[in-house]
């Protein structure tokens, strides 16, 4: 989204993503204080504004930036950077090795949700696109690069991941959201362990286009398909090794693609 040894306004990215997160939480939070709505209807406003306004802030954050420093002329510019992609191989295989990862990881942890069989797992993968994927636009096609080029990829990375889940804080204190259901910690824990195979999603293929739908296949299969207990208690002990996996596996990533790319 940002091209390399480009100057980065990470300060200016955090506050502009920030600022427009939560101050639409902040209007659901009021709406639902004040029963404006009924509740079907409440939840229908709170989940629409989540998604469009929330969720999009990243991606809605980075647009702004590029347009104010000349970057980009317009959306067409925008949606260019967007569907970037070096190479449709390297596509393929992230998507393939990421996604069959956080398959095997959900289905060794968790247990299938009854009356949610696998062949809407399509249906669910599409509607978790503005569910959450998207965010990704900002968090892994903007801050995860910049984030790297200032402290390397383990440093930024866990840093990525401890903002990515303060930035979801106000979703406690919304009652149509999920996350009410969810320990905090146990919910940071995760963003921390998921953004090292977001990160090594985005390394393997340069397109912002993997790590979306590797969002979005995330909360289809967690939560979507099979339960979320990962976020409600922790992981187990099974789902800490997982956790490791992924950080391994993204380091090893990392490592072979900074040695060929020297």
């Amino acid at each position: 989204m940002w091209k390399e040894k480009e100057e980065k306004p990470i300060a200016m990215y955090l506050g502009l993503t920030f600022a427009i997160t939560w101050m639409t939480e902040a209007i659901i939070i009021l709406i639902e204080k004040m029963n404006l709505f009924s509740t079907t209807v409440t939840q229908v406003v709170a989940m629409l504004l989540i998604a469009v306004f929330a969720a999009l802030a990243p991606g809605i954050s980075v647009y702004l930036l590029l347009r104010q420093r000349g970057k980009i002329s317009g959306l067409k510019d925008y949606l260019k950077r967007v569907f970037a992609c070096e190479s449709k191989k390297s596509l393929v295989a992230g998507l393939a090795l990421t996604f069959f990862y956080m398959a095997v990881f959900v289905i060794c942890t968790e247990e299938q949700v009854p009356g949610r069989p696998w062949y809407i797992a399509p249906f669910m993968l599409l509607f978790m696109i503005p569910g959450g994927g998207w965010e990704e636009l900002g968090w892994r096609g903007f801050l995860q690069p910049a984030l790297e080029e200032k402290f390397g990829f383990v440093s930024a990375t866990v840093i990525m991941g401890a903002i990515w889940s303060i930035w979801h804080f106000p979703l406690w204190f919304i009652e149509s959201a999920s996350q009410k259901n969810f320990e905090f910690w146990a919910f940071s824990l995760y963003c921390v362990a998921l953004s090292f195979l977001l990160a090594a999603a985005y390394k393997m293929t340069k397109s912002v286009i993997v790590p979306i739908l590797l969002h979005a296949w995330a909360n289809t299969m967690c939560g979507g398909i099979y339960t979320y207990h990962v976020l409600e208690y922790g992981p187990s002990v099974k789902g800490c090794l997982f956790f490791l996996g992924m950080i391994l596996l993204a380091c090893l990533i990392n490592a072979y693609y900074n040695e060929n790319k020297n």
